[in-house]
């Protein structure tokens, strides 16, 4: 199973696959999460509506297929907020955002996290990216290039 970083779909349709200019790349997604094979946090969700109408929309319209059913992962976040250091403040806490829980998630499913954050192992704190803290726990992590690759994603 793969679960989804916000990052992997607001990229996709700003930047490569706009929806009304490549709808094969988001039935090719629908496809894999109403299959089990992808899926996306609840808190990660709520990071992505948000940001694009088209995307938005989209995401509504898909919106049981795409969620995590259940999310029995919530006792793991502070875990993984402990991988960034073990004494946080709200402040560093809030600037990391949601991403302990997709790494929560992965950890709870044995999923593999999929990201566009690259590694920076020199960053320090609430600084490190996902594939660092992942690496760290023993979460696979790649990129959405690599998840194209895995699922086989043409056109």
């Amino acid at each position: 199973m793969y679960f989804l970083d916000a990052n992997v779909l607001i990229t996709a349709q700003r930047d490569y696959y706009p929806i009304d200019r490549v709808p094969q790349f988001w039935d090719w997604i629908a496809h894999h999460a109403e299959g089990g094979k992808i899926k996306i946090p609840r808190p990660i969700w709520d990071e992505i509506t948000p940001h694009d109408s088209d995307l938005e929309t989209w995401m509504k319209d898909h919106k049981e297929i795409l969620i995590l059913d259940s999310d029995d992962s919530d006792s793991l976040v502070s875990k993984i907020l402990n991988a960034y250091a073990p004494d946080l403040n709200l402040t560093e806490i809030n600037k990391i955002g949601k991403d302990p829980f997709l790494i929560a998630a992965a950890k709870c499913y044995d999923a593999t996290v999929v990201s566009k954050e690259g590694s920076k192992p020199s960053a320090t704190r609430e600084n490190q990216k996902i594939p660092d803290i992942c690496d760290r726990l023993q979460i696979k992590c790649i990129t959405d290039y690599q998840l194209i690759r895995d699922l086989d994603f043409r056109i």
